[in-house]
């Protein structure tokens, strides 16, 4: 199996949503909004369902001890391999893997996907900041301690801070003509790398704020991390929220920046839940409000 996989929806509530697998990640599917794959439109699946692992050898995926089980090429199983094209059925839902076609997510033309992405997060010159997740890409915490122009900050804090440094979300205050940028655009754009937001407090203001989500409980009232800067589960997240929950997550934040599950929009969330879909290949033309 190819170390360019990634897990296509193909049927259910969330049909053509499509995720990239890594070599050595480990995504986990479910109703949960914890799940780097969250779904919670399908009823019939368990918060945590299933897990589709990329070893770089095989994919295996993983029951999650689910109420109705995961069934893999027809079959129920507890743990099993993947090859390309299987099927993996969960609740109402029906996944497919697939092996080297990570690549054809990216919309053609980077250096204009480069300006657009720039236009978008940056058109109306507020303070910008991205939550980054460390345990993504080993580059990520290296690129932000070689930089000297952009404060940033790990959400966590005393001896868990230090024992999962390596593995933390990151917050860090992104200016417009920071090499900073041009990395996360060229390099973390469409790997799930981290959100953006915009804010008018300081580093330190917005970091409080967020630490207050780290973690929270599932229906049993079990604790669990909840990693709501993976855009995965941000996106899939606030459309489902009430008004009241909404306005408790945003706090002092008057948009979410974050690509969409092919990496040809930014998606912009505010707190009213209007969301703005800027195109990358056409920006700033097209900008669609729902």
């Amino acid at each position: 199996m190819a170390d360019e996989v990634y897990l296509l929806i193909a049927a259910g509530p969330a049909a053509g949503r499509r995720y990239a697998l890594p070599e050595g990640q480990v995504l986990r599917v479910g109703r949960n909004a914890a799940a780097e794959i969250p779904i919670p439109e399908d009823p019939r699946l368990s918060g945590f369902h299933f897990s589709v692992e990329n070893t770089g050898v095989e994919v295996t995926v993983r029951d999650l001890d689910s109420t109705l089980g995961t069934y893999l090429s027809g079959r129920s199983v507890s743990q099993g391999p993947a090859r390309d094209g299987d099927k993996i059925v969960a609740g109402q839902s029906v996944f497919t893997v697939h092996s080297g076609a990570a690549q054809a997510k990216r919309p053609a033309g980077s250096a204009h996907v480069g300006e657009s992405l720039r236009t978008a997060i940056f058109e109306q010159g507020q303070p910008l900041y991205a939550i980054l997740d460390a345990a993504r890409d080993k580059r990520i915490k290296k690129m932000l301690e070689a930089q000297r122009a952009s404060p940033f900050q790990s959400l966590y804090e005393g001896k868990q801070g230090e024992e999962l440094a390596d593995y933390a979300p990151y917050i860090v205050r992104v200016y417009p003509d920071s090499p900073l940028v041009e990395k996360l655009i060229e390099d973390g754009w469409d790997k799930s790398w981290g959100i953006f937001l915009r804010c008018p407090l300081s580093i330190l203001e917005v970091r409080r704020h967020f630490r207050h989500f780290l973690m929270v409980k599932d229906e049993t009232g079990e604790e669990f991390y909840f990693r709501f800067y993976d855009p995965r589960v941000l996106r899939v997240f606030l459309p489902t929220c009430t008004q009241d929950q909404r306005l408790e997550f945003f706090g002092p934040v008057e948009r979410f920046l974050m690509e969409d599950d092919r990496g040809a929009k930014v998606l912009e969330f505010a707190p009213n839940g209007e969301v703005l879909q800027h195109s990358l290949s056409s920006m700033p033309a097209e900008v669609q409000a729902r």
